[in-house]
Protein backbone atom coordinates (compact mmCIF):
# COMPACT_ATOMS: atom_id res chain seq x y z
CA UNK A 1 0.00 0.00 0.00
CA UNK A 2 1.32 3.64 -0.29
CA UNK A 3 1.70 5.78 2.41
CA UNK A 4 0.18 8.91 3.49
CA UNK A 5 2.67 11.69 3.88
CA UNK A 6 2.39 12.15 7.33
CA UNK A 7 3.99 8.47 8.08
CA UNK A 8 7.19 9.46 5.96
CA UNK A 9 8.21 12.23 8.37
CA UNK A 10 6.40 13.94 11.41
CA UNK A 11 3.73 16.71 10.89
CA UNK A 12 0.77 18.10 12.66
CA UNK A 13 -0.97 15.20 11.58
CA UNK A 14 1.20 12.43 13.26
CA UNK A 15 1.72 14.43 16.36
CA UNK A 16 -1.79 14.53 16.60
CA UNK A 17 -2.29 10.77 16.01
CA UNK A 18 0.60 9.85 18.48
CA UNK A 19 -1.52 8.52 21.49
CA UNK A 20 -3.02 6.56 19.31
CA UNK A 21 0.56 5.44 18.41
CA UNK A 22 1.09 4.48 22.17
CA UNK A 23 -1.28 2.91 23.33
CA UNK A 24 -1.27 0.84 19.85
CA UNK A 25 2.47 0.24 20.78
CA UNK A 26 1.53 -0.67 24.24
CA UNK A 27 -1.48 -3.34 23.26
CA UNK A 28 1.65 -4.85 20.69
CA UNK A 29 4.31 -5.08 23.20
CA UNK A 30 1.87 -6.78 26.05
CA UNK A 31 0.34 -9.27 23.43
CA UNK A 32 4.25 -10.19 22.38
CA UNK A 33 5.23 -10.30 25.44
CA UNK A 34 2.13 -12.52 26.44
CA UNK A 35 3.85 -14.81 23.43
CA UNK A 36 6.82 -14.71 24.69
CA UNK A 37 5.88 -16.22 28.14
CA UNK A 38 3.99 -19.20 26.66
CA UNK A 39 6.42 -20.16 24.80
CA UNK A 40 9.18 -20.04 27.21
CA UNK A 41 6.52 -22.23 29.86
CA UNK A 42 6.08 -24.58 26.80
CA UNK A 43 9.64 -24.85 26.37
CA UNK A 44 10.42 -25.64 29.71
CA UNK A 45 7.60 -28.46 29.97
CA UNK A 46 8.10 -30.06 26.91
CA UNK A 47 11.33 -29.53 26.41
CA UNK A 48 13.45 -30.57 22.90
CA UNK A 49 10.74 -29.87 19.99
CA UNK A 50 9.89 -33.26 18.59
CA UNK A 51 11.56 -34.76 15.67
CA UNK A 52 8.86 -34.62 14.16
CA UNK A 53 7.73 -31.17 13.80
CA UNK A 54 9.12 -28.68 11.27
CA UNK A 55 11.28 -25.85 11.94
CA UNK A 56 8.93 -23.03 11.60
CA UNK A 57 10.82 -19.58 9.77
CA UNK A 58 8.61 -17.03 9.63
CA UNK A 59 9.49 -13.85 7.22
CA UNK A 60 7.18 -10.98 7.90
CA UNK A 61 7.41 -7.45 8.58
CA UNK A 62 7.68 -4.27 10.79
CA UNK A 63 5.53 -1.95 8.73
CA UNK A 64 2.24 -1.74 6.87
CA UNK A 65 3.06 -2.36 3.07
CA UNK A 66 4.79 -4.48 0.89
CA UNK A 67 8.92 -4.88 1.43
CA UNK A 68 9.97 -7.63 -0.75
CA UNK A 69 9.16 -10.75 1.13
CA UNK A 70 7.93 -13.21 -1.39
CA UNK A 71 10.80 -12.27 -3.74
CA UNK A 72 12.81 -13.76 -0.88
CA UNK A 73 10.73 -16.65 -0.08
CA UNK A 74 11.52 -17.95 -3.88
CA UNK A 75 15.34 -17.31 -3.09
CA UNK A 76 14.89 -19.64 0.26
CA UNK A 77 12.71 -22.34 -1.21
CA UNK A 78 15.80 -23.84 -3.50
CA UNK A 79 17.86 -22.50 -0.71
CA UNK A 80 16.53 -25.17 1.48
CA UNK A 81 15.86 -27.76 -1.46
CA UNK A 82 19.27 -27.42 -1.97
CA UNK A 83 20.34 -28.79 1.68
CA UNK A 84 18.10 -31.94 1.28
CA UNK A 85 15.34 -30.05 3.13
CA UNK A 86 11.38 -30.72 2.73
CA UNK A 87 9.83 -27.20 2.26
CA UNK A 88 6.03 -26.03 2.74
CA UNK A 89 4.99 -22.84 2.90
CA UNK A 90 2.35 -21.30 4.72
CA UNK A 91 0.52 -17.79 3.87
CA UNK A 92 -2.78 -15.88 4.99
CA UNK A 93 -3.82 -15.53 1.01
CA UNK A 94 -4.02 -11.97 1.10
CA UNK A 95 -7.26 -10.67 -0.66
CA UNK A 96 -8.69 -14.15 -0.78
CA UNK A 97 -11.99 -15.56 -0.04
CA UNK A 98 -10.14 -18.12 1.89
CA UNK A 99 -11.13 -17.42 6.36
CA UNK A 100 -10.35 -20.19 8.37
CA UNK A 101 -10.48 -22.92 6.44
CA UNK A 102 -7.23 -24.04 5.34
CA UNK A 103 -6.93 -24.66 1.45
CA UNK A 104 -4.13 -26.14 -0.37
CA UNK A 105 -2.94 -23.82 -3.36
CA UNK A 106 -2.11 -25.58 -6.57
CA UNK A 107 -0.83 -24.03 -10.28
CA UNK A 108 -4.69 -23.95 -11.29
CA UNK A 109 -5.84 -22.18 -8.12
CA UNK A 110 -8.02 -19.52 -8.57
CA UNK A 111 -5.89 -16.52 -7.51
CA UNK A 112 -9.53 -14.67 -6.05
CA UNK A 113 -10.03 -17.75 -3.85
CA UNK A 114 -6.32 -18.41 -2.64
CA UNK A 115 -4.35 -15.01 -3.33
CA UNK A 116 -1.92 -14.02 -6.02
CA UNK A 117 1.49 -14.67 -4.29
CA UNK A 118 0.55 -17.71 -2.80
CA UNK A 119 -1.02 -19.00 -6.39
CA UNK A 120 2.78 -17.50 -8.19
CA UNK A 121 4.47 -19.23 -5.59
CA UNK A 122 2.91 -22.34 -6.17
CA UNK A 123 3.16 -22.07 -10.31
CA UNK A 124 7.16 -21.80 -9.52
CA UNK A 125 7.38 -24.38 -7.16
CA UNK A 126 6.26 -28.33 -6.33
CA UNK A 127 6.08 -27.31 -2.52
CA UNK A 128 3.08 -28.13 -0.49
CA UNK A 129 1.63 -24.56 0.03
CA UNK A 130 -1.10 -23.87 2.62
CA UNK A 131 -3.67 -20.62 2.12
CA UNK A 132 -5.29 -19.79 6.01
CA UNK A 133 -6.26 -16.68 7.85
CA UNK A 134 -5.34 -18.94 10.80
CA UNK A 135 -1.71 -19.35 10.90
CA UNK A 136 -2.17 -22.40 13.06
CA UNK A 137 -4.65 -23.70 11.02
CA UNK A 138 -2.45 -23.31 7.85
CA UNK A 139 0.50 -25.33 9.39
CA UNK A 140 -1.93 -27.99 10.73
CA UNK A 141 -3.40 -28.45 7.18
CA UNK A 142 0.15 -28.21 5.23
CA UNK A 143 1.75 -31.15 7.85
CA UNK A 144 -2.03 -33.00 7.36
CA UNK A 145 -0.38 -32.75 2.97
CA UNK A 146 2.84 -34.35 3.30
CA UNK A 147 5.75 -33.86 6.35
CA UNK A 148 8.49 -31.11 5.98
CA UNK A 149 11.56 -30.38 7.26
CA UNK A 150 11.12 -26.70 7.22
CA UNK A 151 8.23 -24.30 6.84
CA UNK A 152 8.18 -20.87 5.40
CA UNK A 153 5.34 -18.82 7.06
CA UNK A 154 4.73 -15.56 4.57
CA UNK A 155 4.29 -12.69 6.99
CA UNK A 156 2.22 -13.52 10.40
CA UNK A 157 5.17 -11.87 12.49
CA UNK A 158 2.30 -10.49 15.02
CA UNK A 159 0.60 -13.53 14.16
CA UNK A 160 1.04 -14.90 17.61
CA UNK A 161 -1.39 -18.32 17.54
CA UNK A 162 1.93 -19.43 15.26
CA UNK A 163 4.24 -21.47 17.10
CA UNK A 164 7.80 -20.46 15.11
CA UNK A 165 11.75 -21.11 15.92
CA UNK A 166 13.08 -18.01 13.82
CA UNK A 167 12.17 -14.90 12.63
CA UNK A 168 13.02 -12.47 9.90
CA UNK A 169 12.25 -9.11 9.29
CA UNK A 170 12.37 -7.28 6.00
CA UNK A 171 12.53 -3.45 5.39
CA UNK A 172 11.99 -1.80 2.20
CA UNK A 173 15.07 0.61 2.53
CA UNK A 174 13.87 2.66 -0.42
CA UNK A 175 11.60 4.44 1.46
CA UNK A 176 12.33 7.03 4.12
CA UNK A 177 14.18 6.75 6.84
CA UNK A 178 15.29 2.68 5.55
CA UNK A 179 11.78 1.64 5.40
CA UNK A 180 10.78 2.84 8.82
CA UNK A 181 9.41 6.24 7.73
CA UNK A 182 8.57 9.10 10.87
CA UNK A 183 9.08 5.65 13.27
CA UNK A 184 6.11 5.85 14.59
CA UNK A 185 3.39 3.00 15.53
CA UNK A 186 -0.55 3.17 13.88
CA UNK A 187 -2.14 5.17 12.89
CA UNK A 188 0.30 7.78 13.61
CA UNK A 189 3.02 5.87 11.22
CA UNK A 190 3.77 2.92 9.73
CA UNK A 191 4.63 0.83 12.24
CA UNK A 192 2.73 -2.44 13.29
CA UNK A 193 4.80 -2.17 16.81
CA UNK A 194 7.95 -0.59 18.17
CA UNK A 195 11.22 -0.93 17.22
CA UNK A 196 11.85 -2.59 20.47
CA UNK A 197 10.33 -5.67 18.99
CA UNK A 198 13.74 -5.86 16.57
CA UNK A 199 15.81 -7.04 19.70
CA UNK A 200 14.52 -10.40 19.60
CA UNK A 201 14.33 -10.99 15.79
CA UNK A 202 17.23 -13.05 14.28
CA UNK A 203 17.40 -11.59 11.08
CA UNK A 204 17.12 -8.36 9.90
CA UNK A 205 17.07 -7.89 5.77
CA UNK A 206 16.49 -4.74 3.94
CA UNK A 207 15.89 -4.93 0.21
CA UNK A 208 17.79 -1.95 -0.93
CA UNK A 209 17.51 -0.26 -4.48
CA UNK A 210 20.11 -1.31 -7.27
CA UNK A 211 21.47 2.32 -7.10
CA UNK A 212 22.02 2.10 -3.15
CA UNK A 213 26.13 0.94 -2.16
CA UNK A 214 25.11 1.96 1.41
CA UNK A 215 25.61 -1.22 3.51
CA UNK A 216 25.39 0.73 7.01
CA UNK A 217 22.68 -0.47 8.97
CA UNK A 218 20.50 2.49 10.39
CA UNK A 219 20.80 4.22 13.53
CA UNK A 220 17.90 3.50 15.14
CA UNK A 221 18.57 -0.27 14.49
CA UNK A 222 19.80 -1.50 17.83
CA UNK A 223 22.30 -4.31 18.78
CA UNK A 224 20.52 -7.35 18.48
CA UNK A 225 19.82 -9.01 15.11
CA UNK A 226 22.03 -9.65 12.60
CA UNK A 227 21.35 -7.46 9.52
CA UNK A 228 21.92 -8.05 5.81
CA UNK A 229 21.35 -6.62 2.32
CA UNK A 230 19.71 -7.54 -0.42
CA UNK A 231 18.53 -6.44 -3.66
CA UNK A 232 15.69 -7.27 -6.40
CA UNK A 233 16.71 -7.00 -10.10
CA UNK A 234 14.56 -7.68 -13.11
CA UNK A 235 15.22 -11.13 -15.40
CA UNK A 236 14.56 -11.28 -19.39
CA UNK A 237 10.50 -10.88 -19.51
CA UNK A 238 8.81 -13.84 -20.97
CA UNK A 239 5.53 -13.47 -22.88
CA UNK A 240 2.09 -14.10 -20.67
CA UNK A 241 0.71 -16.19 -23.00
CA UNK A 242 3.68 -18.41 -24.34
CA UNK A 243 6.08 -18.56 -21.30
CA UNK A 244 8.77 -20.26 -23.29
CA UNK A 245 8.76 -16.66 -25.39
CA UNK A 246 11.10 -14.78 -23.62
CA UNK A 247 13.12 -11.51 -24.85
CA UNK A 248 15.95 -9.21 -22.66
CA UNK A 249 14.40 -5.78 -21.27
CA UNK A 250 16.41 -3.43 -23.32
CA UNK A 251 14.93 -4.87 -26.27
CA UNK A 252 11.94 -2.75 -25.96
CA UNK A 253 14.00 0.42 -25.55
CA UNK A 254 12.98 2.56 -28.10
CA UNK A 255 9.52 1.92 -28.08
CA UNK A 256 6.47 3.39 -25.74
CA UNK A 257 5.89 0.60 -23.34
CA UNK A 258 2.79 0.38 -20.82
CA UNK A 259 4.17 -0.21 -17.20
CA UNK A 260 1.53 -1.94 -14.84
CA UNK A 261 1.70 -2.54 -11.03
CA UNK A 262 -0.41 -3.79 -8.23
CA UNK A 263 2.09 -3.99 -5.34
CA UNK A 264 2.83 -2.14 -2.31
CA UNK A 265 5.30 -0.13 -3.49
CA UNK A 266 4.43 0.14 -7.41
CA UNK A 267 7.67 3.14 -8.14
CA UNK A 268 10.51 0.59 -7.47
CA UNK A 269 9.03 -1.57 -10.33
CA UNK A 270 8.88 1.46 -12.25
CA UNK A 271 11.85 2.94 -11.54
CA UNK A 272 14.02 -0.66 -12.30
CA UNK A 273 12.25 -0.38 -15.68
CA UNK A 274 13.54 3.31 -16.37
CA UNK A 275 16.62 2.59 -15.46
CA UNK A 276 17.16 -0.23 -18.06
CA UNK A 277 16.45 2.66 -20.57
CA UNK A 278 12.59 1.96 -21.49
CA UNK A 279 10.66 5.06 -21.96
CA UNK A 280 7.23 3.54 -19.52
CA UNK A 281 3.48 4.93 -19.65
CA UNK A 282 3.63 3.55 -15.76
CA UNK A 283 -0.29 2.50 -14.13
CA UNK A 284 -0.23 2.09 -10.65
CA UNK A 285 -2.88 0.18 -8.80
CA UNK A 286 -3.63 -0.77 -5.14
CA UNK A 287 -1.93 -3.67 -3.73
CA UNK A 288 -3.09 -7.48 -4.63
CA UNK A 289 -5.63 -5.60 -7.08
CA UNK A 290 -7.99 -8.21 -8.54
CA UNK A 291 -7.30 -7.09 -12.51
CA UNK A 292 -10.24 -7.86 -14.74
CA UNK A 293 -10.24 -7.26 -18.41
CA UNK A 294 -11.52 -3.70 -18.36
CA UNK A 295 -8.82 -2.29 -16.75
CA UNK A 296 -7.17 -2.52 -19.35
CA UNK A 297 -10.09 -1.41 -22.10
CA UNK A 298 -8.42 2.04 -22.47
CA UNK A 299 -5.19 0.58 -23.57
CA UNK A 300 -3.39 0.82 -26.81
CA UNK A 301 -3.58 -2.97 -27.95
CA UNK A 302 -0.57 -2.88 -30.05
CA UNK A 303 1.27 -1.29 -27.67
CA UNK A 304 3.66 -3.83 -24.93
CA UNK A 305 2.76 -4.21 -21.94
CA UNK A 306 4.72 -5.31 -18.71
CA UNK A 307 3.80 -6.01 -15.23
CA UNK A 308 5.10 -8.20 -11.93
CA UNK A 309 4.98 -12.26 -11.66
CA UNK A 310 2.46 -11.17 -9.12
CA UNK A 311 0.08 -9.22 -11.24
CA UNK A 312 0.30 -11.96 -13.90
CA UNK A 313 -1.35 -14.48 -12.67
CA UNK A 314 -4.03 -13.03 -12.27
CA UNK A 315 -4.76 -12.05 -15.70
CA UNK A 316 -3.82 -15.15 -18.00
CA UNK A 317 -7.35 -15.42 -18.49
CA UNK A 318 -7.69 -12.23 -20.57
CA UNK A 319 -4.21 -11.89 -21.69
CA UNK A 320 -2.80 -10.89 -24.96
CA UNK A 321 0.73 -11.50 -26.83
CA UNK A 322 2.23 -8.78 -26.59
CA UNK A 323 1.64 -8.78 -22.36
CA UNK A 324 5.12 -9.70 -21.18
CA UNK A 325 6.11 -10.30 -17.36
CA UNK A 326 9.69 -9.49 -15.54
CA UNK A 327 10.44 -11.77 -12.83
CA UNK A 328 12.01 -10.71 -9.86
CA UNK A 329 15.72 -12.11 -9.47
CA UNK A 330 16.75 -11.81 -5.55
CA UNK A 331 20.52 -10.67 -5.66
CA UNK A 332 21.56 -11.56 -1.58
CA UNK A 333 24.84 -10.17 0.45
CA UNK A 334 27.53 -13.12 0.60
CA UNK A 335 27.09 -13.66 3.94
CA UNK A 336 23.69 -14.04 4.63
CA UNK A 337 22.81 -17.68 3.58
CA UNK A 338 25.78 -19.16 5.80
CA UNK A 339 24.59 -17.44 8.39
CA UNK A 340 20.57 -18.65 8.26
CA UNK A 341 22.02 -22.26 7.62
CA UNK A 342 24.28 -22.15 10.70
CA UNK A 343 21.52 -20.79 12.96
CA UNK A 344 19.11 -23.48 11.61
CA UNK A 345 21.80 -26.51 11.84
CA UNK A 346 22.20 -25.93 15.50
CA UNK A 347 18.75 -26.99 16.09
CA UNK A 348 18.61 -30.56 17.54
CA UNK A 349 16.34 -31.55 14.41
CA UNK A 350 18.63 -30.80 11.70
CA UNK A 351 22.19 -31.36 14.10
CA UNK A 352 23.97 -34.25 11.73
Amino acid sequence: MSWPAFWLKDDWRSRLLSPLAALVARVATKRYLGFKQAKRAADTSQGLASPASPLVLVVGNLVVGGSGKTPLISWLIPLFQAQGWRVGVIARGYASATRYQPERVTPVSDPVQVGDEPLMLAQAFDNPIVVCRDRAAALAGLLAIEPVDIVISDDGLQHYGLARDLELVVFDASRPNAGIGNGRCLPAGPLRESLDRLQDIDFVLFNRSLSDVSCTPPAWLKEGPRCFDFQLQLGDAYALTKPNQTQKLTDFIGQPVYAVAGMGHPERFFAALTQAGLAIEPHSFSDHHPFTEQDFACFDPAKPLLMTSKDAVKCQKFARSNWWVCPVEVKMADDFAANLLQAIRQDPRFVR
